[in-house]
C-alpha cells in the first residue's frame, strides 16, 4: 500500500480506540517483528479495510446498477430448471 503522504495532507490526527487486550498483544507482536510502530501498523490495517470497503461497495453499486439495467440476469424459469438438474 502507498503511504507516501499527498500534498496538503495533514501528516497526522490522533485516533484513540479500545481493543481487547488479545488484538492489543497482536499489533504489539506484529510491530516488534516489522520493526515499526503499533500505530504504523494499526493505521496500515484501517487504510487496508477502508480501501477494501471502498472497492467491494464499488462493485455492488455496479452489480446493481447492471441489474436494474436488466444486463446479465437469468430467467428465473432457467434458474429453477437448473436446480431441478441438481437433485
Amino acid at each position: 500500500m502507498n503511504t507516501k503522504l499527498k500534498k496538503n495532507t495533514p501528516l497526522s490526527s490522533t485516533l484513540s480506540i479500545r481493543v481487547n487486550s488479545e488484538t492489543k498483544s497482536k499489533l504489539e507482536t506484529s510491530a516488534l517483528q516489522q520493526q515499526r510502530s503499533t500505530s504504523f501498523i494499526a493505521t496500515e490495517a484501517i487504510e487496508q479495510y477502508l480501501a477494501l470497503q471502498e472497492w467491494q461497495d464499488a462493485r455492488i453499486r455496479s452489480a446493481l446498477d447492471s441489474a436494474n439495467r436488466g444486463e446479465g440476469m437469468i430467467p428465473h424459469a432457467d434458474i429453477v430448471s437448473w436446480v431441478a438438474t441438481l437433485k
